[in-house]
Formats: structure tokens, sequence, C-alpha cells
């Protein structure tokens, strides 16, 4: 069985390529030994990979998209039910992050039982799993808020009978949970005679099936005072069995209610007055409602002096006030304004970079205004700059620089050559970008040259020293000599780096000391008179044929040895 290869989809229909690379969730097909044969932009946007392509390069056998995902687990149930649904998980993005991902599979199988691959879709549920850990939260945060909160919570059957009820109950009515159970509003005479019959009708409609409420009663407290309570039933079962859940309010706890809402105010307010950000709500004129602390900083108006003003008028110039009228019409159509770079004014006129975030404020659909949230990027561009400049020095000291700069590929491609690289090689940047590592290696430097090559990029060593030939563009040998290193991410091979220097002129150099070490060798050994020399202590470092012979010593050795004695 020959093993699938990665597929595309069909050239000619556009209309099916057109709604795979639009679909916002992602989709994917691998096969079981983790090679994946196909991927559209979602996911490859979903894991922080440039392309489908460079997704699909992955082997999910051998790189895991994180610890909490287990393949073998994918894999097995696959092999026993053919199928996964809604399996959430988390997967690591390529820059390290996490991710939360919710993945239904099926495993497509050939007509002997075996599988071939996995077809199967995958949704981002990170910010909902955010949600729900915020939500668990907080509603652990209310169900303290419940155990204190004050409206009576109550269980009764269709015949008004109490089978459960809450301490906010027992503190209602003043009697004790033991004491409500088995009793009645009739029974424990919670009402008067007069709110009877009007209780009985909305106990029928409970019978219906209908809830009810609010509804307002006067409640006999077990002192005899009284208490005004707004009363909301609810038909409900619980474990088969038909009973009202009924909701007491207290009414006079509004006045509690509305207090804690002032205090939240407070509290909101406080956190605009902390915010890092310039914060600022309008009205749906788009006028300055709200002006925090850090807006005042940022855009040096005070907070009177800006209530009240247009904020597109307050903060823009001519140039850029149109852009910012822009953004206003998109948020007063109840649009999100997502981050964007902007630049706004001061009071005094001078520029700020900002980030600007805007949301409409709808209550029952209806635009009443927005916030908009302002961040100072100052620091930013101008660490921004900074590394610009910094790339710059850097490119014009490799431009510059008298020695041979290369970075090639682990595929053997160039991907950088300096100035000085093409001008001693004689190419082009042109005939750079064809070029291959071995295109410009002499055949008596191809074998050592490749194997540090093929020694670099498998993680054998880290850096190694070298002295090869190189082939110009026009046939000469250039030997140089230098050191190459290779850069790796994440355990794989991105390029080596290299930096040589031509040693042309100094080959010529020795070459030339030979020859002229060889004719005084030749002139040395033939001369017809005896020639010698000596170290400072006496030794005898060399002699000729002529001195050797005078001195009756048939070698060298001979002689330097009796000198020795």
């Amino acid at each position: 069985m020959n093993p699938p290869k990665p597929t595309a989809l069909p050239d000619g229909n556009a209309d099916y390529r057109t709604l795979f690379d639009g679909l916002p969730i992602g989709v994917y097909r691998t096969t079981p030994d983790g090679r994946v044969l196909l991927a559209n932009p979602a996911l490859a946007r979903m894991l922080g990979y440039a392309s489908p392509e460079e997704l699909m390069r992955r082997n999910l056998e051998k790189e895991r998209f994180g610890d909490e995902y287990s393949r073998a687990e994918f894999k097995a149930r696959m092999e026993r039910e053919g199928f996964i649904t809604g399996w959430e998980t988390s997967w690591t993005r390529r820059d390290g992050s996490r991710i939360y991902v919710r993945e239904t599979s099926r495993a497509i199988r050939d007509d002997e039982g075996n599988i071939l691959y996995y077809e199967g879709v995958v949704e981002d549920i990170s910010e909902r799993r955010r949600a729900e850990e915020a939500l668990k939260a907080s509603e652990e945060r209310l169900r303290i808020l419940f155990e204190y909160a004050p409206d009576a919570y109550y269980l009764s059957d269709l015949k008004g009978v109490f089978v459960d009820g809450n301490r906010a109950a027992e503190q209602m009515v003043g009697y004790k949970r033991e004491e409500l159970i088995g009793g009645s509003f009739l029974k424990l005479k919670l009402l008067s005679p007069s709110q009877i019959p009007k209780a009985a009708a909305l106990l029928a409609r409970n019978l219906l099936g209908q809830p009810t409420g609010p509804d307002e009663f006067v409640l006999t407290r077990k002192d005899g005072s009284k208490v005004v309570a707004e009363i909301r039933t609810y038909p409900v079962q619980i474990q088969g069995q038909s009973l009202v859940l009924g909701i007491a309010r207290d009414v006079t706890e509004r006045k509690e209610a509305e207090r804690q809402l002032a205090e939240r105010r407070l509290y909101l307010e406080a956190v605009l007055a902390a915010a890092p950000d310039a914060i600022v709500t309008l009205d749906a004129q788009h006028r300055i409602v709200e002006w925090n602390a850090q807006a005042e900083r940022l855009f040096g108006y005070t907070r009177d002096e800006a209530v009240g003003k247009s904020l597109d008028d307050l903060i823009t110039n001519a140039h850029s006030v149109g852009q910012a009228k822009a953004l206003t019409a998109q948020v007063m159509k109840g649009q999100v304004v997502p981050p964007t770079e902007v630049v706004r004014y001061r009071k005094d006129g001078t520029p700020v970079d900002v980030v600007v975030a805007s949301a409409p404020v709808l209550v029952e659909g209806h635009f009443i205004g927005a916030v908009a949230v302002y961040t100072d990027i100052t620091e930013r561009k101008r660490a921004e700059q900074a590394v610009r400049e910094s790339q710059e020095r850097l490119q014009d000291f490799l431009d510059n620089a008298t020695d041979l700069i290369q970075m090639v590929d682990p595929q053997g491609r160039f991907l950088y050559v300096n100035r000085a690289w093409r001008k001693t090689l004689g190419y082009s940047e042109a005939d750079v970008a064809a070029l291959t590592l071995p295109d410009i290696i002499h055949p008596d430097s191809m074998d050592h040259c490749m194997n540090l090559f093929s020694a670099l990029i498998g993680g054998q060593c880290d850096a190694v020293n070298v002295e090869a030939t190189f082939v110009a563009k026009d046939g000469r040998s250039v030997p140089v000599e230098g050191s190459v290193s290779c850069r790796m991410e994440n355990g794989k091979p991105v390029s080596t780096r290299g930096i040589f220097r031509d040693i042309t002129e100094r080959k010529q150099a020795e070459q030339a000391l030979r020859e002229s070490e060889a004719r005084y060798r030749g002139l040395f050994d033939n001369i017809p008179i005896g020639l010698y020399r000596t170290a400072p202590d006496g030794r005898i470092l060399d002699a000729n044929p002529a001195l050797l012979e005078m001195l009756g010593y048939g070698s060298l050795e001979e002689l330097q040895r009796v000198n020795a004695s």
C-alpha cells in the first residue's frame, strides 16, 4: 500500500478553493505516521506559521503540538472509534505560546480497513477558555455573594407546601428551615386572607407550567412584623418531581442595592484613575464624558478642559482629523475599532504616537456612546527606530567589510553575500540568486568543504576553521581561509555563516619564497667552495657538499654529530 502524498485542492474548482482558504476554522489532513498532507491558511495562522506549506513540513510524530496533546491517545481513539468529536486540548504554537482548541476528526480507511489518513477541523477556543476561567472565578465570587444575598429562594410543591428554603428565606420570614418545610403560605399565615386568592391564581398558572411575577405581597413574619416582597415563580422538574421555584425579594433592599451600585461606580472610577492607558468615554455625539488621569498626562488637557469637547477636534490637527472622524464613524455604526497605530496631538501641539482601540456602547441595540483607549507607544517607536538604525549600521558594516561574508541555507542556496564577496569572485547579485555552494568550490576542495557543511547542519560541530579554494565567475582560483558556523532554531539548522579572507597574495608570497629558497639551495649545494651556517652556541646548522668533502664527512648529519660531541 503506497502512503498518501501531500495533496492540494483542485485548481479548477475556484469556488471550493476560495471556500477552503477563507474558512475561519482550521482544516487538516494528516497520516498516521505524522505527515501533514493538507492544511488551510486558517490553521497555519492559528499555529503561527507563515503559510500552510510551512506547517505541512512538520511531522506530528516527531514534533508534538504541546505537552498536553497526546498523539498516541488520538491515534488509539481513531483506530478504535474511527472519529473524534469536540476533543478539547491545548496546542503549542510555533512561537511557544499556548492555545486551546476543539478538534473534530475522522479516520479515512482503505478497502482493507487500514487508516490512510485523518481529516479534521480545529477551532481556536482560547477566548472561550479564558472566558470560562473568568466565569469560574466570577461564579466563585457570586457564590459568596449568593450566600449573603437578600433574595429568598424556596421550593414548594404544586399545592403550595414548602419543601426547601435558603438562609435568606429564613431571615425574610423569621422561620427556621425545618419550620418552613411542610408548611405553606396559608398554614404559616404568611399571607393575609385578602391575598390568598391572588396567590391561588398564581399557583394555578404554575400548574399549567407558566412562570409568574414579579408580584408584590405583604408577608407576615413569625414575630408579626411585616415585609413587602416581590415574588417570581418558575415551574421546575427536580428528580422527576414537579415543583415551583420561588424567588422573593425584599423591596427595602433596593436601597442597599443602589448603595452597592454607587460603590461599584466608585470602584470603576478608581480603575480609570489608576489605569496605565488613557481611557476616554464618549456620549452619542462623540463628546467627552470621562477623561482619566492618564489621558490628562498623555494629551496635556485637564479633565475640566476635556469634558464636553469633541474628541476628534481636541487631539487631532488638520492632517489627522479626517482619519479620526473615519474611525469615529465606524464606532457610531456599532463597529469595534481594533488596535490601530495613529498619531494624535497634545495640547502644546506636539505629536504623540499611540495605539487606539474603541468600542461602541449599545443599550438594547441603540448607540449611546463609546469607549476609547489610547496606549502611548512613543518609547516603542523610539526602540524600533533604534533597531532600524542598528540594522542599517550592521548592513553598512557588512557591505564595506573587506572579508568575504556569506550565509547559506541547509540546501546550499545563498541567502546573503556581501559586496567584497561579489567583487572578489566576480558575481552580480542576480548571479548569486542562481548559485549553490558547490558552484563556487574548486574541485580540489569540494569533498572537504561539503563534508564540513554536512557536519555543521547536522549539528556535529559548532564552528570550524576552513582553508579552501573558491572558483570565481571567470574561472580563476581564489584561495581563502576563514571560519564557518551554523545557526540553529529549535534544534534545526537555519543557515551557515562564513567569513573568509582572500589569501591569494599570501599564497603568491609563499610560492615566491619557496622558489627563492630553491634557488638559494641550488647555489649553496653547487658552489665549489665550502659554506656553512652555525648557531651562536657553535652548533653547525648547515653545510654544503663542498665543505663536507673538504673535511672528509659523508653527510651533514655525521658532521653535526661530531660537532655536538
